[in-house]
């Protein structure tokens, strides 16, 4: 392990954005409350791979499946809204479809009750 220039063993942390997202570096344990600015790279080929680092590394993980899990709810929610919407949709084109229906029947009947009224009227004459 690496000790920081208070001389107390270095944390090892994970680089969370820029160019170098997801790389270890050992800093000082007392960061970020002490002006110790040790720094120093963490060598992938080191033997060492401590319970610290693995753990590190699966609350990285945990927090991104998070939020993926968040942002994957919010869609479940907004299609389960538009599915909603467009049953009312349905619902209403059923509707006056009955409605256009049921009024197109009526007028044939109309039609025809006129035209066996006119041709009646017209044989009497």
């Amino acid at each position: 392990m690496r000790n920081c220039h208070h001389n107390i063993q270095a944390k090892v942390r994970t680089v969370k954005k820029g160019r170098n997202l997801g790389r270890k570096f050992f800093g000082c344990s007392l960061w970020p409350n002490a002006d110790c600015k040790y720094f120093e790279w963490y060598n992938d080929n080191e033997v060492e791979y401590h319970d610290e680092y693995k753990l590190m590394d699966k609350d990285i993980a945990i927090e991104r499946l998070l939020a993926e899990k968040k942002i994957l709810e919010e869609k479940v929610q907004k299609l389960k809204n538009k599915k909603k919407k467009m049953r009312v949709v349905i619902t209403e084109m059923q509707m006056k479809a009955s409605k256009s229906a049921k009024g197109e029947r009526a007028a044939i009947i109309v039609v025809l009750v006129s035209w066996i009224v006119f041709a009646i009227l017209s044989y009497l004459k």
